[in-house]
């Protein structure tokens, strides 16, 4: 019976015990409102008395808080007994717990606001990555032709750091475009955490403690996705701990079975959770932090965690935070895994010094005139000897020509999209025609391109996405070179 302020409760089952926290002989009476949140109980109660005052009672959603800290989503329903001469006698009132709908909800809220940051982000990608292609190749190009000791070589490093920084921002909004198709391949959880943690915390100082037990299988991931994801990640704890702390790392395997919590496929897992000792997060930020430009920081875009969660979920995965005002927090990232050992850590490919690529004739194709002059530019620096073209139909008469003079060209580098022609996917058909051999390259500002995705079945040989400097160009001709 409703009485006074609140209701009084006279009975209640061991579900109600369950989903409440809460033993009976603590529910009943008034003892009900404590499972309710702190910041939710005044307003329920007083909505729940002005509900049953007019006679009107309808399904209601309310949080509770257990007392080991769980919060919880219920929808309450309550019905009136009435006596034959329909009087309200009491109420028989049910409880639903629907904490997992409501999760399944807010990730879906999440994700159409990261589908709209998407389009924007989709319809600027091509044209600002030739640009800033543009830039960094020029930049990279004039500090090979500066010597050390000069002033303008530190000017340049700093201009070329500061292109990064646009290059870092540009990838984290392609991240939320509606492709975006990851480059997956087999990659060590142990070398993940270690370089995304490693260049978090660089300068900083807090302390890395990574615990990656002998066992661990691999993550099927695009591994510089990924690195972004987690760097993500321990920045935002290394920002947590200004005085400084120590930021725990940590991983392992797990199975999930097809209905869980977390709303994932059933299958083999590795979860990786970060801890830190800083000043946590307010309950009222908790829920906004993966939104798009939510930041609490002044100097921040926002778009850290945001493109750290639109990335984990494009892998298949799922990233929670759980955090209690100056206790810390713990991210936990759920990844799926490949079910078998990491392959052994492949050596680096050395990037050969500029010259040194002698002989080596390349077909650039692309129809940006600002990419054609700079690819061209950096390769000649490199040694090798350039022809270069604006739509795929001259690629493939240029590599007939060649072919039939008997100097064929070594590799050939194609963007995808031509305004009016022939683009990179159709004009890889028709070399390939000619020669099944041929290495071509396909570069591209449009991550989310199905051919970027898995370029090896559309016959290129490697995937170079825009912006990328000599440095990188030198690498992929190395490696392109030594297969």
């Amino acid at each position: 019976m409703p009485k006074g302020r609140g209701f009084t409760a006279t009975l209640g089952n061991p579900r109600l015990e369950e989903i409440i926290g809460l033993s009976a002989a603590d529910s009943l009476g008034r003892g009900w409102e404590a499972a309710i949140h702190p910041e939710d109980r005044a307003e329920t109660v007083r909505n729940w008395n002005l509900l049953v005052a007019s006679g009107h009672v309808e399904p209601r959603e309310s949080r509770l808080k257990l007392p080991n800290g769980e919060i919880r989503r219920i929808r309450n329903l309550v019905n009136p007994v009435k006596d034959r001469n329909g009087r309200v006698t009491g109420y028989v009132g049910t409880v639903e717990d629907i904490t997992f709908l409501a999760q399944t909800r807010e990730e879906t809220v999440k994700m159409q606001r990261l589908e709209s940051v998407g389009l924007l982000a989709g319809g600027i990608a091509h044209d600002f990555n030739n640009i800033l292609t543009g830039i960094l190749g020029n930049l990279s190009l004039a500090q090979m032709y500066v010597e050390e000791s000069s002033k303008a070589h530190g000017a340049l490093a700093q201009m070329e750091k500061a292109g990064e920084r646009a290059v870092a921002l540009t990838r984290q909004l392609l991240t939320f475009s509606r492709g975006g198709d990851p480059v997956k391949k087999a990659v060590s959880v142990r070398y993940l955490v270690g370089e995304s943690v490693s260049m978090a915390l660089r300068g900083s100082n807090v302390q890395g403690m990574i615990c990656i037990p002998d066992g661990i299988r691999a993550v099927e991931v695009d591994k510089g996705q990924m690195l972004q994801a987690l760097s993500n990640v321990a920045i935002n704890a290394a920002q947590a701990m200004p005085e400084g702390g120590k930021l725990s790392v940590a991983a392992e395997n797990m199975r999930l079975g097809s209905h869980n919590p977390l709303g994932l496929a059933g299958g083999q897992y590795v979860r990786i959770t970060f801890a830190d000792e800083g000043c946590g997060i307010p309950e009222a930020d908790l829920g906004r932090i993966f939104d798009p430009y939510f930041s609490t920081k002044a100097q921040s875009t926002g778009l850290g965690l945001s493109s750290t969660y639109a990335i984990i979920v494009k892998h298949g995965g799922h990233v929670g935070v759980s955090s209690q005002p100056g206790q810390g927090t713990a991210v936990t990232v759920h990844l799926p895994s490949c079910g078998k050992l990491p392959p052994e850590d492949a050596a680096a490919v050395t990037a050969t010094p500029p010259g040194q690529h002698r002989d080596g004739a390349i077909l650039v194709m692309d129809d940006e005139l600002l990419i054609r002059t700079i690819a061209t530019q950096m390769l000649e620096c490199l040694g090798c000897r350039v022809t270069s073209c604006e739509n795929g139909s001259e690629a493939i008469a240029l590599y007939q020509g060649a072919l039939d003079a008997g100097t064929p060209f070594n590799a050939v580098i194609m963007d995808l999209t031509v305004a009016g022609g022939r683009g990179g996917e159709e004009a890889a058909r028709g070399i390939l025609a000619i020669d099944p051999q041929a290495r071509l390259v396909v570069p591209s500002g449009y991550y989310h391109d199905r051919v970027m995705k898995d370029y090896r079945d559309y016959g290129f040989c490697s995937v170079m996405p825009k912006p990328y400097k000599t440095s990188e160009l030198s690498a992929m001709l190395s490696k392109l070179f030594q297969e």
